[in-house]
């Protein structure tokens, strides 16, 4: 095994079969197997990792479908090797590993168990130092059943379209699977409450416009509940483990037709009640991107109605709850549009008005308003009362809606937009400072998914100031995101940040300070808890 100061058993060995291949040139079978391998080798990292200068979602995503089929033969060992890769370098003081959640529960606990299996085995450095160890289990967002494995060969059927829909709803189709999986999280933390010791978050991944936001709120509170009776379970039970509710990250910002999109849906995240004091937010480059770089390059963005509609909606509920600065032309033109977008979405030319459209949005991040209209089935549904619950009612299950919103319209950066962005960016960071959520910035991911051009672009040196200033004061910490589809450990993307830094200039003990502010908020906004490091407790959730 490896150990301090010593090699990696794959590079001790290729030194030594080069060694021996120096003075064994007539070898020719162990030759030809060797460079055999070697080939092998290579061409399953080409596979597997993404290569640089292949910017955007589909790449990654389309990288990262391929670990699964190879996944098999190494569940055992998955989480050891997690925790021997990242602790590479570093002393790593927490490690929180990310999968997604089974359709039943003894798979649930079972995967909660093999995490803390493979912690009590892992031999640190320094054997006092043993880190805390944390499972988040995110939700995966698809927007067609096309790319689900049992689907594929049937054609792009959107979740969206209630017509394609099991139950004549929006993402009726989607919402059934993830609520088996929410279950089986709430089955395992109601019939094993030690679990909630490791199993420390949820989340919501994958590419962030496929499933809105409003879908996603029963399937966290079905989460939520369940951990709060677990621990105060544990509370009373073993109130020294100092176990609290699951906490909550949403990757949001990062995946968006326009910067207002993506400040919208980070927005969402928490008008749905997802996100609460304390969590954390994956990514997040619109909260920081740089508005007048964003207008020069995309100053045309085509984007669906409905889309456009909800950015409009939601800036005006923005100006309508005093948090954003309004002018009073910017304010008439939203009104304006929201109401012709609307009027064309819902077929109706004269009767509508934009505070319906208003209402109706906000019953939509209203799971207690789905519940009543029967969502996700329509046959269960009840008859809608009100304006605004008919237009939520139609935007649920009427398939012309859905087509009309679908159609992309051309939408042009103006200056009145400029400055709406940079208000609405500005009343974003005051309300994450204020709630203490924390930005997950990954660098390497950002680089690619993003497109950024350059580590030394990233939004994260806007967000928090090189010179030192808080500006609102919003807490960024260093990830690793996808250590294998990217190459990348939580010592490397350290390690690009601090080059980044020194190439705009910064000198290196400014450069090492920012870093440690990252580094410090990291272990602040951390899900794992002190108790995973003692052996007792992980025996005890791996029994």
């Amino acid at each position: 095994p490896a150990a301090p100061g010593m090699g990696l058993p794959e590079t001790r060995f290729a030194a030594r079969a080069l060694g021996y291949l120096g003075h064994h040139a007539d070898d020719r079978v162990f030759s030809e197997v060797f460079w055999q391998y070697q080939r092998v080798r290579v061409q399953m990292y080409r596979h597997l990792v993404e290569e640089p200068g292949t910017a955007g979602l589909d790449w990654f995503t389309r990288n990262s479908q391929r670990i699964s089929p190879l996944r098999g033969a190494l569940e055992g060992a998955r989480y050891a090797s997690a925790l021997r890769v990242q602790s590479q370098g570093l002393h790593l003081k927490a490690l929180e590993a990310r999968t997604s959640p089974r359709a039943h529960w003894t798979e649930v606990r079972d995967e909660i168990r093999d995490l803390a299996r493979q912690a009590l085995n892992h031999n640190p450095a320094v054997a006092h130092d043993r880190p805390e160890v944390g499972l988040i289990l995110h939700f995966i967002k698809h927007s067609h059943h096309s790319e689900l494995p049992r689907y594929r060969g049937e054609g792009a059927r959107s979740y969206a379209d209630p017509a394609h829909s099991s139950h004549g709803m929006r993402f009726s189709h989607w919402f059934s699977g993830r609520l088996r999986e929410a279950q089986a999280i709430a089955t395992t933390l109601r019939r094993h409450p030690e679990t909630l010791a490791v199993l420390r978050g949820i989340d919501v991944a994958n590419r962030e416009i496929a499933t809105p936001t409003w879908v996603l709120a029963p399937l966290f509170a079905v989460v939520r509940e369940a951990s709060a009776k677990a621990a105060r379970c544990l509370a009373c039970k073993r109130s020294r483990w100092g176990v609290g509710d699951l906490r909550v990250t949403v990757h949001a910002g990062e995946d968006y037709r326009r910067l207002m999109e993506g400040l919208r849906r980070m927005h969402e995240a928490i008008e749905t009640g997802l996100l609460r004091a304390g969590d954390r937010i994956g990514h997040g480059l619109a909260l920081a991107y740089d508005v007048d770089r964003y207008a020069a390059e995309s100053p045309v963005v085509f984007q669906p109605r409905e889309d456009r509609l909800d950015d409009l909606l939601w800036e005006l509920a923005r100006y309508r709850a005093g948090d954003c600065d309004v002018e009073v032309a910017r304010l008439e033109f939203a009104r304006a549009e929201a109401l012709r977008l609307g009027r064309v979405i819902y077929g109706d030319p004269s009767g509508l008005t934009a505070d319906a459209l208003l209402d109706a949005r906000r019953l939509r991040h209203d799971r207690m308003a789905l519940a009543r209209l029967g969502y996700p089935r329509y046959e269960s549904a009840r008859r809608p009362q009100g304006e605004a619950a008919s237009l939520l009612w139609r935007h649920l299950s009427d398939h012309a809606v859905f087509a009309r919103g679908q159609e992309p319209i051309e939408v042009v950066v103006t200056a009145g937009e400029r400055r709406a962005l940079s208000s609405a960016q500005g009343f974003l960071q005051r309300l994450l400072a204020r709630m203490e959520i924390t930005i997950e910035a990954n660098p390497s991911s950002n680089l690619l998914i993003g497109d950024l051009g350059g580590v030394d672009a990233h939004p994260v040196f806007r967000l928090v100031p090189l010179d030192g200033s808080k500006r609102h004061g919003v807490s960024v910490s260093v990830n690793t995101d996808n250590p294998v589809t990217f190459g990348s450990c939580l010592g490397d993307e350290f390690a690009h940040l601090h080059h980044a830094l020194l190439a705009l200039g910064v000198g290196s003990e400014d450069a090492l300070a920012w870093i440690e502010a990252a580094r410090s908020a990291g272990m602040r906004s951390r899900f794992t808890l002190a108790a995973s490091t003692q052996p007792e407790v992980l025996r005890a959730v791996a029994r």
